[in-house]
């Protein structure tokens, strides 16, 4: 999880009135989180930062389904994998 540190954190309550400031909070100084009842609610973040964060997640969904595969074949080849004939065998 990352660290949020208490200048980040702002009551949701305020957005209405504080969304310019917020949104200039969030491109240069990074995320600001929202709460809500004293929870975190909604992350408001820069646009380019959001992006990374979105190729990164991606990435990483890849690698790991690269390594399901990989692993899958392996079991395949060692005569580990059994034929279903439904997903009720399963």
């Amino acid at each position: 999880m990352a660290k949020i540190e208490t200048s980040q954190l702002k009551p949701i309550s305020k957005l209405p009135r504080n969304y310019k400031e917020y949104v200039t909070e969030a491109k240069n100084k990074g995320p600001v989180v929202f709460m809500t009842r004293s929870k975190p609610s909604v992350v408001l973040v820069d646009f380019n930062y959001w992006e990374t964060l979105t190729d990164i997640s991606q990435e990483l969904e890849e690698k790991v389904a690269l390594e399901t595969i990989k692993k899958s074949e392996e079991e395949y080849t060692q005569g580990k994998a059994k034929k279903l004939r439904s997903l009720k065998n399963l």
